[in-house]
């Protein structure tokens, strides 16, 4: 694995286990370039994570510290 992909792999654990404890949330998906089928990306593919919550979480101070 490159450093951006360890990077990357950090992050991902990271979400996972913050969002493990948030009970408001309905689900959190991982998509974007990173998670195509055809390998179409590289080093400068970003993370796109979709959270979806409960109504009115947004409105609530959580959040994820890296």
């Amino acid at each position: 694995m490159t450093n951006i992909e360890i990077k990357r792999s950090e992050l991902l654990a990271s979400i996972r286990a913050w969002a493990s404890v948030q009970d408001d949330l309905r689900a959190v998906v991982h998509t974007g370039s990173l998670v195509r089928r055809d390998g179409l990306s590289d080093g400068f593919s970003d993370l796109d994570i979709e959270i979806v919550a409960r109504s009115g979480y947004a409105d609530r101070d959580r959040r994820l510290d890296t």
